[in-house]
């Protein structure tokens, strides 16, 4: 232990300093008992308190000294929220945001490993997951894994004063600062402008590019240099963990990674958008820095997804991410989500299905019942009443898993309201509006939490375009996904004419089918490859459990295992939930998964 003036943490010259630390006793560190939680403005002289050397040291701290003073997470806005922070993380089991987690000890955690796992939960939910956190490692031999939100740099090291630092001056060797708040920030897991590797806390830059009328930063101009960007280009999410995250069980920050991660190889970016296409001088115009300038392609392939659209339901943009209105569509949305629905004690939640397309149709119930789950975990479901509203006949557009899900929803006591689609939300009066698709009459509810399965749109960009059908898809082949006028282009995943369901799952299947046919024209032979229009829905459906639907045109079953999928299946929901996010990042996006196809063969011998 060092103690004296020779102690690291005195390194520390601070200005505007807000730490929560934690202690860990020198002598008696199997227990709980043997840590200690508290808020600083100056670790150097309170680590010397606690030791005795100075006066000031808290009582509870006597019968345990020594002790080493091992983590300090800082930048904390101002005081109040770093005393906010340090009684959440002294009482996990009683704070509102953090009691519905289980924090009964295991056998196996010493006092720090516990304290480490109440804290990594902490920095992974709202409202701390927002801020410009750092987590400081004071000693290295204390240091346990610790996954934070990725905008939060873990160092190492004494705490130095970073007032002091110049702007792109390395904290310890791995960390950077912040151009906007000049805090460290981790390189690894920083947002970068992309034109000229300015870096930023993803909060801060997310702030400084948000406006009034948006829920999220769609584009501005980098704080550094000036050179306008799009928001899209920074970060890639995995988007079919949002539902997990909104049921508390993953993160937004684990759905995350930097876009220059997931470019491959041998890619040559530009990083700007499409704003214009002309197939008949086999060219597209570009946005932004590359305005007035146009890119001829031999092969163009379309992978521009749709554009979720809020603002088709009457008041729902306005009152989104507040009033108990919440979406597990779109960044940071499903933080909201999760937010609502731990608070919730009692009352009636609404979960919504749109009229019209949407990306992932299994997603709006699937959020009910994972609700279900933890409603009655939390000891209140008999206060609740759960109702599913969807614009559709029917719970499913596939009658075998629609059958097993209306009995699921029937035992679980969740009502089932078809053809019922939202047209109006009123936030403050907590109050929706359906419209009966049968009989056109209008009925209002009362709502305590409103989930909504956002109505979605072709893109402008290319539904405007000559590539577009007449409802605004890229209009292709189902079978061959090449365009049905121009031979040289093809066009794949949510922006494509398929009349399939728009997954990633889909993405998986027609990338197989895209690699094969693409070789074949650029060899002038007869394309040969055919999508079946595979898609897939793993419905979680609570208790762990998950109904995994795959199916193809017309609703053809195409089940990948020996069994039947339609029953819930814990060996599903672990795929879900542990399997598919690194199939995504390490297979799909690196173009090297092609869905189940293969595997699909071998466990029906050959006849699937």
């Amino acid at each position: 232990m060092e103690c004296g003036n020779n102690s690291p943490l005195l390194n520390a010259k601070m200005s505007n300093f807000h730490g929560v630390y934690l202690l860990c006793s020198i002598e008696n560190n199997k227990s709980v008992r043997g840590t200690y939680i508290g808020y600083t403005v100056l670790p150097g002289r309170r680590i010397l308190q606690h030791n005795r050397f100075k006066k000031g040291g808290a009582h509870k701290t006597a019968k345990y000294a020594p002790w080493d003073m091992i983590l300090c997470v800082h930048n904390f806005p101002n005081r109040t929220a770093g005393l906010r922070f340090e009684w959440a993380w002294q009482n996990p089991k009683i704070s509102v945001r953090l009691k519905m987690y289980d924090w009964q000890k295991k056998k196996t955690d010493n006092g720090v490993q516990y304290q480490i796992r109440v804290l990594e939960r902490m920095l992974n939910t709202a409202p701390w997951n927002k801020l410009p956190l750092t987590v400081q490692w004071l000693r290295s031999e204390y240091k346990l894994p610790l996954v934070p939100p990725l905008h939060m740099p873990i160092a190492l090291g004494p705490i130095e004063d970073q007032s002091e630092m110049g702007e792109s001056e390395e904290a310890d060797g791995t960390c950077s600062i912040c151009f906007v708040c000049k805090a460290s920030v981790l390189k690894d897991t920083s947002i970068y402008c992309v034109h000229n590797q300015c870096i930023f806390h993803l909060i801060c830059l997310a702030e400084k590019w948000v406006s009034s009328t948006d829920l999220l930063p769609v584009s501005g101009t980098c704080p550094q240099c000036n050179s306008p960007q799009l928001w899209g280009e920074m970060s890639h999410y995995y988007q079919p963990m949002w539902t997990l995250v909104g049921a508390g069980i993953k993160t937004t920050e684990q759905s995350r990674r930097r876009q220059k991660q997931c470019i491959p190889n041998g890619t040559t970016w530009l990083q700007t958008s499409i704003e214009g296409f002309d197939p008949e001088e086999n060219s597209v115009s570009l946005h932004g820095a590359y305005k007035d300038k146009k890119i001829t392609y031999d092969y163009l392939i379309v992978a521009l997804g749709l554009e979720i659209r809020f603002d088709k339901v009457n008041g729902l943009t306005e009152t989104l991410g507040k009033n108990g209105v919440c979406s597990n569509y779109g960044a940071g949305n499903a933080d909201y989500t999760w937010e609502v629905l731990s608070a919730v004690k009692g009352g009636d939640l609404l979960f919504t299905f749109p009229n019209g397309p949407i990306k992932c149709a299994g997603a709006p119930q699937k959020i009910m019942y994972l609700a279900d789950a933890h409603l009655r975990k939390a000891g209140v479901r008999r206060n609740c009443s759960l109702t599913y509203h969807t614009a559709l006949p029917a719970i499913f557009g596939v009658p075998k898993y629609a059958s097993v899900l209306s009995s699921l929803a029937r035992k679980k006591g969740c009502g089932v309201e078809t053809k019922s689609n939202l047209v109006e939300v009123d936030g403050e009066k907590k109050e929706a509006v359906f419209e009966n698709l049968e009989t056109g009459e209008y009925s209002t509810h009362t709502f305590d939490m409103l989930h909504v399965g956002p109505p979605c749109a072709p893109l402008p960009v290319y539904a405007t375009s000559p590539l577009a059908d007449s409802a605004g898809w890229v209009d292709v082949n189902k079978h061959t996904l090449q365009h049905n006028k121009y031979e040289n282009v093809f066009a794949i995943g949510d922006c494509n004419s398929c009349p399939t369901g728009k997954t990633a799952a889909k993405v998986a299947a027609e990338s197989g089918v895209l690699y094969e046919n693409i070789q074949k024209l650029m060899k002038g032979e007869k394309l040969s490859g055919s999508y079946n229009g595979y898609t897939s829905c793993p419905l979680t459906v609570g208790d762990n459990k998950l109904v995994l639907a795959e199916f193809g045109y017309d609703g053809a079953i195409l089940e990948t295992f020996p069994f039947n999928q339609a029953n819930p299946m814990w060996l599903t929901y672990f795929l879900k939930k542990e399997v598919m996010p690194p199939l995504y990042w390490h297979g799909l996006i690196k173009g090297t998964w092609r869905g189940p196809g293969v595997f699909r063969k071998l466990a029906h011998l050959g006849t699937v």
